[in-house]
């Protein structure tokens, strides 16, 4: 999706692209050591240990800014001209049917959570962004993020 969408957003056709699927990180990391993929989309924290020993290069983040730490350096996709931005995000579900008074209250836990030092932390440690969206926000998130893959999906020649 990442490269589908970066390949698009510069100009090229994603379709030309030979993606390779493999079953897990491992895999990956290995296939891109050995020189039997050039590139590979992945969360900061897999490749960094490779980064930082030079045996990888980072060429951009997908995120909207710059991260921190050892990744300063690295620049996004829009600082070398592409407009492409794409986030990772985690998210809390519940049951289908739950009261506005339900919702309010996870609304506020969760968003509480967000300020806790345990949380903050964990950003810091996996080169995450702090973008938490409540229920309604997320919904319209969602709702626009559905378009966007289903759109680079297309581009990929693997959905209608």
């Amino acid at each position: 999706m990442v490269t589908g969408l970066v390949v698009g957003k510069a100009g090229g056709d994603a379709r030309r692209l030979k993606m390779v699927v493999f079953k897990a990180g491992g895999e990956v990391t290995s296939a891109l050591l050995g020189g039997h993929v050039d590139v590979v989309p992945a969360p900061v924290a897999n490749l960094l240990p490779h980064i930082k020993s030079g045996k990888l290069r980072a060429l951009a983040i997908s995120s909207s800014q710059r991260l921190a730490g050892d990744l300063a350096s690295v620049p996004t996709w829009r600082e070398l001209g592409v407009d492409a931005v794409f986030d990772t995000w985690r998210g809390m579900v519940g049951p289908k049917g739950m009261t506005v008074a339900q919702i309010a209250y996870w609304d506020q836990v969760l968003s509480r959570m967000t300020k806790a030092e345990d949380w903050k932390n964990d950003l810091v440690r996996n080169y995450w962004g702090d973008n938490y969206l409540n229920s309604s926000q997320s919904r319209s998130y969602l709702d626009k993020e559905y378009k966007d893959f289903k759109n680079i999906l297309g581009d990929l020649g693997l959905a209608k």
